[in-house]
Parts: structure tokens; sequence; C-alpha cells
């Protein structure tokens, strides 16, 4: 008969790539952590874990075990949630941001969490949001906070909040007049953030639907680098104006009025289906009374070296 415990080693294995590593999560023993491992696996008729490889992966019956056995204790944890309204059983969080989030409202969100759940560790990975929803759907990550797409369809979410681009480029760039028309982008290069990222799919498909083609392109899956390039008059961006705050004020870029606007950009948290829990719950109360893309978490511009940098296409 399988344990708790069992099914904790396991997917702390999964999470971790080594028996080491996930004994310490636990804050077990590396010998614990190898037992819990092997007799959770002795109760299948088929190995769950290949080990031909310095780091053990799942077989085919491996990762659909790994599967059920999380959703087994998320049912477990709001199980224990519902026996008791004083602690919500949270003991960690792996949680997965955009950049434009992390540069702006994370840190009040992470100042929260840290609030209410003093002894829980949070791992958070900053990335684009396809990888992000990738990681999410393998479980590799408890949570991920990304722009609406419909590659979020079979996730259980919950909107936080919108935030509205602009238009930004390098004074050398500028061509004088005071407002653009939408089919005006197409004497400019375009500095995009790539399929890898929602809002910048979300932009070439609007500048698509207005028939407007950039001159060329160049994409990064790096906000900082996409800023550094504008600066550097390499060509124009759409990027949230906190992130140019700075820039801004000290007249490095301008901004370009074109008309009509790009429509905002939805944010959501996202989890994984079956995952409506009390604490879920709370966690979307937190994360929406945090959201604020106006916020700026700290003078980033003058701090950031930005190498210039991408990939041209």
């Amino acid at each position: 008969m399988t344990t708790f415990k069992q099914l904790d080693a396991y997917i702390a294995l999964a999470d971790t790539g080594s028996i080491s590593a996930a004994a310490r999560t636990l804050g077990i023993a590396q010998s614990a952590a190898s037992t819990l491992v092997s007799d959770f696996e002795a109760l299948f008729p088929r190995p769950l874990l290949d080990r031909s490889s310095r780091r053990p992966t799942h077989t085919v019956d491996g990762a659909e075990v790994l599967m059920r056995a999380r959703t087994l204790l998320a049912r477990r944890d709001a199980f224990l949630f519902a026996l008791s309204s004083k602690e919500l059983p949270m003991r960690h969080l792996r949680l997965g941001v955009t950049e434009v989030v992390a540069l702006t409202w994370l840190n009040a969100f992470l100042q929260s969490l840290h609030s209410e759940f003093p002894k829980a560790e949070v791992h958070l990975k900053v990335g684009v949001s396809l990888e992000l929803r990738d990681e999410l759907r393998s479980g590799a990550l408890d949570a991920v906070i990304v722009p609406d797409s419909v590659r979020n369809h079979g996730f259980f979410k919950a909107r936080l909040g919108s935030i509205e681009n602009h238009w930004y480029c390098s004074p050398a760039l500028h061509p004088g007049t005071r407002t653009l028309q939408v089919k005006d982008l197409s004497r400019f290069d375009l500095l995009s953030r790539g399929p890898l990222s929602s809002s910048g799919v979300l932009l070439e498909d609007w500048l698509q639907d207005n028939g407007i083609t950039p001159r060329s392109v160049i994409s990064s899956s790096s906000q900082l680098v996409v800023l550094d390039l504008m600066v550097s008059g390499l060509g124009i961006a759409h990027l949230p104006e906190p992130l140019v705050r700075e820039l801004l004020a000290r007249k490095q870029v301008m901004e370009l009025r074109v008309r009509p606007r790009a429509p905002a950009v939805d944010y959501l948290l996202l989890f994984r289906e079956g995952s409506s829990t009390k604490l879920h719950k709370r966690l979307i109360e937190m994360a929406t009374a945090a959201c604020d893309f106006s916020a700026r978490s700290q003078d980033f511009i003058a701090r950031a070296a930005m190498p210039a940098g991408g990939t041209t296409r």
C-alpha cells in the first residue's frame, strides 16, 4: 500500500532530478528518500523510472503515475485545509512569471506571500510565456502568470489585470509628427519579443490584421535586450510605460503616438486543471490585489548592464 510520504518523495525526485536534491527538499536523509522511491516503484508491474542515464527520467508509465500523484496530493492539501481554517497548507510554491511582471508588481506579490506564508519556500522562474506554460503543464511549476492566449486552453485560469503598451523609439528615429497612422509603422524596423512570448505573438497578429509589414524584425526573448536595442536606434518597440519611464525622463527614448492603438493585454494566473482549492483561490486574491502594471520595482535601467543581442529574421 502506498503512503503520502512515498508520493512526496516520488514527486520531489521528478521536480529536482536527483535523490539527493529530493531528500534536501523533503528534509530527510538521502537513504530514506531512496527507500521511499524504491518502495513506491515496487508497487507497479513495470518500471516508473529509466535509470540508464545520470539523471533518472520517467517512462511512459512513470509519467502517468506522476500526473495522478500530483492530483492526489492536491486533493490531500484541499482536504487538510477543509479541516483547518487557521493555516493554509502551503509548504512551497514554484511560480513562473514573465519579465514584465518581474519588473513591475512581482515584488509586492512576493511580500504578501511572505507575510501570509512565512515558512513557505517560493521557487521563482522568470521566462517567456510559451516555456512557462509548458512547465506548468508538465508539473515543473505550480502556477504561472502570463498574458492571455489561445494556448492557455486546458488550464484553470483567473484574470488579474491588463496592461497597455505604447510605441517607443530613439529620438534619432522619431519622424517629428505628433501622430502616426498604423500604416506608417511599415516604415520602421520592429524590435519584438518573438514567437515564444504571448505579447510578441499578439502584437505580430495585430500588425498582420492591419496589413502592416515592418521593414525588418529583430526579436529577443529578453525585455531588457529589446530596451537596449531601442535606445541604440535599431528600431521601434511596443512596451509598457513603466519599463521606459526612466528612459523617457532622460530623453533617451520618445513615444510614437500611433492611431489606432493595439488592444490591451490581459494577464492571467494559471494552474493545472483540477487545482481549484481554497488555497488557490487565496493565491488569486493576493495576486489580484498586488497586480499593478503601473508600478516599477526598482530603477532597473540604471542598474542593469544591457548587452545588445537578439535574433534577426
